[in-house]
């Protein structure tokens, strides 16, 4: 049931009170023009024509269907500018005028008040119909756009925000955008937008007539006044109150505030302590924005007293006084100086002051400030790396304390945000990219606190840490080290110091760079090489991100790798004839001493990696791997730079074709791979894999280590690849470049001169066993094996669904390895038949149990003769030699060979799940074996 109001105005009384506001109206809207351009007048004057007419001669016209007309609007002088046969048009299209998509248009924020100069941009509120269809929209949207790029040309920077005021009131609002705070804020937005807002064309605000007495049934006495038709409800448009805020929304107004000030530092330090100070008050908050009515209401108004930037930094001031803290003021008052951007040390020199000057003089008699210290403020163009970094560090402190007592003030309410989901991740993201600190990550000093931090003449100098001992590079200012000065900046590496002061603004490509005189770790070519691939790859100023961007996790879209910046090779090498530098000559030295990394994200973020000593490639390639997306079109773009060597060229070659051949490995989205790429290095052998999206790095001493290393299980098919000049003494790069997903592949190199095979099988998903074993014929060679791997196959058939046995369909390949005369080698593929032979050989079989995969315990059938460890123990091997040998009528020796295996699973096995890969009969297999024939070598008859 609708309460009853106490009493309605009437019309009169009505009629009073939104002249009052209109006269403010004008008022603040004459202030905008005084401080504005002649043609940024112009954009005010033809805001409402080009929304009002959708003529193609008009700028932002785009499509014939977006929507315009201006309820409420009827064209004046200022179409007087147009050519007379646009003004005509536009008569025309006036007089068929329809339905009007437009309620209204307001400038709001800082426009007509003391913080609003030439220089500051313009917040437009678009208020659309509610009819307004999402098509509609769009295309109005698009208007806005274009609008936006005609007003640059004038030296107006605009943003349009399209509001619906019914949307607005039953709280559904738009995405949050680089402009647009989304769900972060609703009252606080309101109460901003009623304080500040200039009408400039359409309808006004039902809130102007509500009293403060009436504003708890603010929609019961706005029905009224429109049903008794004291005023026509089609001359307001209604964003609805502003009473009591949510805890909730104080925290959205803090990261929405904190987010702004990467670029306005200021100006959001003191929106942020609004927000405090309305967190202090709660639950008797007065919004501003009813101090401006109830003053307006109560004919104790007064422009300057209400100016909307007056009006907030008095309400500051008067929370800090209470406090006290008068260096949190001080630092209010510094803030609200440079936002109003006037230079108050010049006012001696002018004859005449401005409605602004006048207002900030008084200002500043109330602070005391001295003329040293405006002279000072007002060179904030001028100033020093150290000046920019403190004022910085000032404001930070002061954003994070406000953003601090508003989560403290949510968190004793135990209120979360209402922000959505999107919102809070977007902002969160955008404010980590911005705040947060992590190892190697370059500092952004200057958010838009100086026009610029260029220097003409940058030393760089090696030093001695006193306290530490340890050196540092430090940057100074102009040609030499001076005593006098400290260093603008200090860095544990040169690369690391020659970014930040790309990434600030300080290094450009006007900059001369010198080394003091008493470095010596590197040349001052080598400086100038540095210098020119950061000015080269590091882009300043950083393209600014579009919102998009957020919305997904950070990937490195650039990275520069810097090899040996102040490091060189060993001087005594000589020229060896592998060209490999990261295993160089008969030493196999790594010529890689060191390496710097500088890698910029895609949220912008610039982070810098030093590495050095022999493991300097290992923790870099570790670092690489984890930084490479599967998508191609997330790949970043790596340069590999190298300096101060006979190897310079040599070593930068490799790298480049290392980390291509990895990008190409692990930056594609095939999840069903893991390659496995293997790197020399040093007396080392590197192996990188990629699995479950988490790069590791192994390193192995040896050979044998490697190839034990490569025989693990893998939990999908693990290629092998190799990097150049990797074990060209093996035969294992041919293998590598015809590894078959779900095959069986047996290689085998003869040495008949020394009785011996090389065998190297690969199963299904990659796993590698590699052995040796005594030679005596090719068929008793790879006949047994031949029939190993086909019961294998059946094994696993059983231990799947029939509907999976049915999919599983491996083959079996056997290749002879061919050694060339060049010492490269050539795969030769060999057709086995198993059925041949069968009658010189009988079965070996053996059947495992047991807790783990080294302690099985095994019963062996020869030729169907039961040989149990139970039974036998240690002697079991022994039994079986004996056996065989007295069924060879020779009594040779020669090798034996299982042709069957059976690995019971259970829950005490083990091995995993499901059926088993092929590796896992094969390491048993291979240990059998070597059991097997050392007891046939060694029992006696």
């Amino acid at each position: 049931m609708q309460e009853q109001l106490v009493e309605l105005p009437d019309i009169q009384a009505i009629q009073d009170i939104e002249d009052k506001f209109l006269q403010v109206n004008e008022l603040r809207l004459q202030r905008t023009r005084d401080s504005l351009t002649i043609r940024q007048q112009g954009f005010i004057d033809l805001l409402p024509l080009l929304f009002h007419f959708n003529n193609p001669s008009l700028p932002g016209y785009c499509h014939k269907d977006t929507p315009c007309g201006i309820s409420r609007y009827r064209p004046g002088r200022e179409s007087l500018s147009l050519p007379r046969n646009v003004t005509a048009s536009l008569k025309r299209q006036h007089q068929n005028r329809g339905h009007r998509a437009i309620q209204g248009i307001y400038l709001m924020g800082s426009t007509g008040s003391i913080a609003h100069s030439r220089r500051s941009d313009f917040d437009v509120w678009i208020c659309t119909h509610p009819e307004m269809t999402l098509e509609e929209s769009e295309l109005l949207s698009r208007k806005c756009e274009k609008i936006t790029e005609w007003a640059q040309k004038l030296g107006v920077e605009a943003y349009f925000f399209l509001m619906d005021p019914d949307k607005f009131r039953s709280g559904m609002q738009g995405e949050l955008t680089e402009e647009s705070c989304g769900s972060t804020q609703h009252y606080l937005l309101l109460d901003e937008f009623y304080r500040t807002a200039i009408l400039v064309a359409g309808r006004k605000p039902a809130w102007w007539l509500v009293p403060l007495t009436q504003h708890h049934i603010y929609d019961s006495y706005v029905d009224d006044i429109f049903d008794r038709r004291l005023v026509e409800p089609d001359e307001y448009l209604d964003f609805g109150p502003v009473n009591e805020f949510p805890i909730s929304e104080f925290l959205g107004a803090g990261m929405w505030q904190l987010y702004k000030a990467i670029d306005s530092p200021h100006k959001s330090a003191i929106k942020l302590m609004i927000a405090d100070v309305y967190a202090s008050e709660y639950p008797n908050t007065i919004p501003l924005s009813q101090r401006f009515k109830e003053a307006l209401h109560s004919n104790k108004f007064d422009l300057n007293d209400f100016d909307p930037y007056i009006l907030a930094y008095r309400t500051i001031e008067h929370f800090l006084k209470r406090k006290p803290d008068l260096p949190r003021l001080e630092i209010v008052r510094r803030c609200f100086y440079f936002k109003v951007g006037i230079k108050a040390s010049k006012f001696e020199e002018q004859p005449h002051l401005t409605w602004r000057e006048n207002l900030l003089v008084q200002l500043l008699d109330e602070w005391g400030w001295s003329q040293e210290k405006l002279e000072q403020l007002d060179n904030v163009d001028h100033w020093d790396v150290a000046q920019v970094a403190a004022e910085r560090k000032a404001i930070v402190a002061e954003l994070i304390k406000s953003y601090s007592s508003l989560t403290n003030f949510a968190r004793h309410y135990g209120t979360a945000s209402t922000m959505s989901a999107r919102d809070i991740s977007i902002l969160g993201r955008k404010l980590y990219a911005a705040f947060e600190r992590k190892p190697g990550k370059i500092e952004f000093i200057n958010p838009g606190i100086t026009k610029s931090l260029e220097h003409q003449d940058l030393t760089f100098s090696y030093q001695k840490h006193k306290d530490s001992l340890q050196h540092v590079w430090e940057v100074h200012s102009g040609r030499k080290v001076s005593l006098m000065e400290p260093p603008i900046y200090k860095a544990k590496t040169l690369i690391k110091a020659l970014t930040w002061c790309r990434v600030n603004g300080i290094l450009t490509k006007n900059s001369y760079t010198y080394l003091d005189t008493n470095t010596l770790v590197v040349s001052q070519t080598d400086l100038h090489q540095l210098v020119d691939i950061i000015l080269d790859q590091i882009p300043f100023p950083q393209e600014k991100l579009k919102q998009e961007v957020f919305s997904q996790p950070a990937y490195y879209k650039q990275i520069i790798i810097v090899a040996n910046a102040g490091k060189n090779p060993p001087s005594n090498l000589s020229l060896a004839d592998n060209a490999n530098p990261l295993s160089y000559g008969k030493e196999k030295a790594n010529l890689v001493q060191s390496l710097d990394l500088v890698m910029i994200n895609s949220w912008n973020e610039v982070i810098t990696k030093h590495f050095s000593g022999e493991s300097a490639v290992k923790q870099c390639l570790y670092l690489l791997i984890n930084c490479i997306p599967k998508q191609k079109e997330k790949r970043p773009h790596i340069s590999v730079r190298c300096l101060g060597s006979q190897f310079n060229a040599l070593i930068r070659a490799k790298l480049k074709y290392l980390t291509e051949q990895m990008a190409l490995i692990y930056g594609h989205a095939n999840q069903s791979e893991n390659t496995r790429l293997i790197v020399e290095c040093g007396k080392e052998f590197l192996v990188l894999q990629a699995e479950e999206n988490e790069g590791d790095i192994q390193a192995y001493p040896n050979i044998s280590d490697l190839f034990s290393a490569l025989g693990a299980p893998q939990s999908k098919f693990s290629p092998i690849a190799l990097d150049s000049n990797t074990l060209k003494s093996t035969p294992l790069d041919a293998i590598s470049r015809v590894i078959q997903r779900d095959h069986i592949q047996v290689f085998y190199e003869l040495e008949p001169a020394i009785a011996r095979a090389k065998i190297y099988i690969v199963d299904e998903n990659g796993s590698l066993l590699f052995y040796t074993t005594p030679f005596n014929s090719t068929q008793a060679l790879l006949n047994p094996l031949m029939r190993f791997l086909r019961s294998v196959l059946f094994r696993q058939q059983t231990q799947l669904t029939l509907n999976e046995s049915q999919l599983l369909s491996r083959n079996i390949h056997f290749w002879e390895i061919i050694r060339t005369q060049t010492h490269s080698f050539q795969l030769r593929p060999v057709d086995i038949d198993p059925s041949q032979g069968l009658d010189d050989f009988f079965n070996v079989q053996a059947i495992g149990d047991g807790s783990t995969e080294a302690r099985l315990k095994f019963t062996i059938y020869c030729n169907q003769e039961e040989f149990s460890e139970i039974e036998y123990g240690d002697q079991l091997y022994i039994e079986v030699a004996k056996y065989i040998l007295s069924l060879r009528k020779s009594k040779e020796r020669y090798p034996c060979y299982l042709t069957d295996l059976e690995l019971a699973k259970s829950d005490s096995t083990p091995f995993p799940p499901g059926s088993l890969q092929t590796i896992h009969y094969l390491r048993q297999k291979s240990r059998l074996e070597k059991r097997l024939n050392h007891a046939l070598q060694s029992v006696e008859l």
